[in-house]
């Protein structure tokens, strides 16, 4: 990610995801416009957000609500296997 500043290089660095291709997704649900780095690497999707407080920050929720809907789209049932289980014994009580 040349040209990329910040927490995310430090991602990048940290977790060896340098020649890992990625992709931006502007989060815009209202005027002001906020860049999630997506990059999948061995079956793991890492998505790096800006800080979620201060001034350049997801501090809305808006935004928030925004990137959980975003992120949603690669979770499921599995991705939770107590609540799962807990569900299915709640829902299986008398």
């Amino acid at each position: 990610m040349p040209g990329r500043a910040g927490h995310a290089d430090d991602f990048v660095q940290a977790f060896a995801l340098g020649n890992v291709r990625g992709a931006d997704h502007i989060l815009q649900p209202a005027d002001l416009p906020k860049t999630l780095r997506v990059l999948e690497h061995d079956g793991t999707t890492w998505i790096i957000c800006p800080a979620l407080a201060g001034a350049a920050g997801l501090t809305s929720d808006v935004l928030l609500d925004a990137m959980g809907q975003y992120i949603a789209g690669w979770l499921g049932p599995g991705d939770f296997p107590c609540a799962l289980l807990w569900c299915r014994r709640l829902l299986a009580r008398p």
